[in-house]
């Protein structure tokens, strides 16, 4: 008989809801009470980056009503007994009103409840397969079947044993309260996406915007990947290191806008805008005037921007980037930018910067390169208005790529990301699991954005194919990494080893 699981809190029972408060709207049917409750669960799993203000999360009315039509009267119920709401918000050109447990539920671990009714099942399919955007992408889809294992006993053993030991620690948990991060929606995302591999839940899907490929396998905690195997073989990650500031690179060649100028910074790479999406080029198109005059305002291959792109260039090629900031801001004198750094570099041997104790919120701590990888996000997504010691770091020493990155995201700071994540997508996707498609059929791919993944045994050819054609596209090849999935490697999130 068909079915659908999905979580609901663990102190919720819908029979008791419905008893202690009779629904007096009709037609009402409890798994559709179910299914409203747990998208609370599987947005925070599946679309962290949604997260509104105070905890709140985005229900799309637009999306929600394809499965249940009267959604509205279920929520109007739900709110005051299991959900809290606050105003409308306006989340991707979809009106949506924001939803959180009430305090009795927001710390509640997620339990399996099983939607029977066929109605409401088929409703759900529907609409996941209109959401799926699936069309040649079956290279990908493919794998995804019941030789793709999760040893679910050990990544529930794990979540459990994570979730007491933050509970029973005062310091892990003032850690996690510092990030902003509920360890019961840690603990409940994980939970879900363990479930949808065990039983073989999978449901991938491209997203419309910058066409990313989602799944179960994108969705789980890094390190419980860690769990993971495919046909009883181990599974191993080939990632590009520092690959949004790699795919920048292009960005410089005004031919990737489709423009041919005298006075082209940066005349490598094979890829251009028009190929990557139709749709993108003619929306930026009455921008990229501006994008080109940005790039050409220097004319001498010897001026001070020339120097800074093509060390900016070096940096990327060689997977520095993140460790060079990090050091220019542990550098003995602070106020020596990146632009001072540079010039010296230029003229020398790179030697290390002998890091040093700044005091940051009158405490003394060295910056890690974790955290600069981390405020790069800013520079590459934020408003040009929001500034961080790192992004004044990164205009001193790369004033043309500052330059043009402020440019683009002048109209709308998002358009930088969206640039960037396309490239990835079609590249990634497209040309490098496409040709591994084509040359090996039979050899197991899937991918977690800017990574590869393959069996163990096979990342050496998966390593050369994503060298040769990402240098094609963007004219220097990535620097890459590979990652050992298996059970000996899993780490709590204070990186303390999990012995199991």
């Amino acid at each position: 008989m068909p079915e659908i699981k999905v979580l609901i809190p663990s102190k919720l029972s819908i029979e008791e809801l419905i008893l202690k408060n009779p629904i007096s709207f009709k037609p009402y049917k409890k798994d559709h009470l179910a299914y409203i409750i747990s998208l609370l669960y599987h947005i925070q799993a599946t679309n962290p980056e949604l997260q509104l203000k105070n905890g709140y999360w985005p229900i799309n009315a637009e999306i929600l009503q394809d499965v249940v039509g009267n959604y509205n009267k279920y929520l109007d119920y739900l709110v005051g007994k299991v959900f809290e709401t606050n105003n409308w918000f306006n989340v991707q050109k979809h009106q949506s009103r924001g939803y959180r447990f009430t305090r009795q539920f927001l710390y509640d671990k997620g339990i399996v409840f099983t939607i029977t009714d066929w109605t409401t099942i088929k409703a759900i399919k529907r609409q996941e397969q209109k959401i799926r955007n699936l069309q040649s992408y079956n290279h990908l889809e493919k794998w995804f079947n019941t030789k793709l294992r999760i040893d679910a006993v050990i990544a529930n053993e794990f979540i459990e044993t994570e979730l007491e030991r933050i509970l029973n620690d005062k310091d892990l948990y003032k850690k996690m309260e510092q990030k902003k991060k509920n360890i019961f929606t840690q603990y409940n995302s994980a939970k879900l996406h363990i479930s949808r591999i065990a039983t073989n839940d999978y449901k991938p899907s491209v997203d419309r915007r910058v066409f990313r490929f989602h799944s179960p396998i994108t969705n789980l905690r890094g390190t419980i990947r860690n769990c993971l195997t495919y046909g009883n073989k181990k599974l191993v990650a080939v990632d590009i290191k520092n690959s949004q500031p790699y795919f920048s690179v292009i960005l410089f060649n005004t031919e990737f806008w489709g423009v041919s100028t005298p006075h082209n910074p940066y005349d490598k790479g094979n890829l251009r805008l028009l190929k990557i999406s139709k749709n993108l080029y003619k929306e930026l198109k009455p921008r990229i005037r501006e994008y080109i005059l940005t790039l050409t305002l220097q004319e001498s291959a010897e001026s001070q921007y020339s120097i800074a792109l093509q060390l900016y260039i070096e940096s990327v090629r060689d997977g520095t980037l993140y460790k060079d900031l990090t050091d220019a801001l542990n550098f003995p004198d602070y106020s020596k930018s990146l632009k001072n750094i540079n010039a010296e570099r230029y003229r020398t041997k790179r030697k290390e910067p002998t890091k040093r104790i700044r005091k940051v919120a009158d405490k003394q701590r060295i910056i890690s390169e974790k955290e600069t990888k981390k405020n790069f996000l800013v520079i590459l997504n934020g408003n040009n208005k929001y500034f961080t010691d790192t992004k004044l770091i990164f205009e001193g020493g790369w004033p043309i790529v500052a330059r043009l990155f402020n440019r683009i995201k002048k109209e709308d700071h998002s358009t930088l990301g969206i640039i960037l994540q396309q490239i990835e997508s079609y590249l990634v996707l497209k040309i490098v699991c496409k040709r591994i498609a084509k040359e090996k059929p039979n050899l197991p791919i899937f991918t977690i954005h800017d990574s590869v993944v393959t069996t163990v045994g096979h990342e050496g050819y998966v390593e050369k194919v994503i060298i040769e054609e990402l240098e094609n596209a963007i004219g220097i090849p990535p620097t890459c990494k590979r990652e050992y999935w298996g059970p000996e490697n899993l780490k709590f999130s204070d990186d303390t080893p999990f012995l199991h």
